[in-house]
């Protein structure tokens, strides 16, 4: 082999070792899709392998949660995390307090450049008063004393007219 030919041959064993060691840890399980209802706890967990340096955890866009191997970055209180390793790989659970209809969206793991991420959507509905939202007890109460009124008033407008309709025995004159 001449020169230029073991140039060429150590760039690309050098460019190999580079792109497998960028690629030696990966997303082994993404976060999965949850409906909730406002105010409740949601939580997403994201399992990666060893040699990540930050995962993030964006919620319809921006980063709301990062982590490192030593430290949880919060950015709000609403957000927090549980992590724990087993069997060499990490799980982040984030988790999201008093979950807002605003938060229906995408949530994200990423691992920082790698390209490497995780998708799952969050569904929030109304809370439990908001979902079955009923009429006041006064409202209820009225509607019932005025629908009882309506029907007893169509009662008594039967009764006259069918009083109206057969009137009495009458006495009949005699024509002469």
């Amino acid at each position: 082999m001449d020169g230029s030919c073991k140039g060429v041959l150590a760039a690309l064993v050098v460019v190999a070792g580079l792109a497998a060691f960028g690629s030696g840890y990966q997303i082994i399980e993404v976060p999965k899709n949850a409906k909730l209802r406002a105010g409740q706890e949601a939580r997403f967990n994201c399992t990666i392998s060893q040699g990540w340096s930050l995962l993030m955890w964006a919620l319809n866009g921006p980063v709301v949660l990062s982590i490192t191997p030593k430290e949880v970055i919060i950015t709000s209180n609403r957000f927090t995390a549980e992590n724990y390793t087993e069997g060499g790989n990490f799980t982040s659970d984030m988790i999201i307090n008093d979950v807002q209809l605003s938060d229906t969206g995408r949530i994200k793991c990423s691992l920082q450049n790698s390209g490497r991420e995780g998708f799952a959507f969050l569904s929030v509905q109304g809370s439990a008063d908001q979902l079955g939202a009923s009429l006041p007890t006064w409202a209820i109460v009225l509607l019932a004393v005025s629908f009882s009124l309506l029907f007893i008033l169509i009662i008594v407008l039967i009764v006259i007219s069918a009083a109206a309709v057969s009137p009495g025995k009458r006495k009949q004159n005699p024509v002469l």
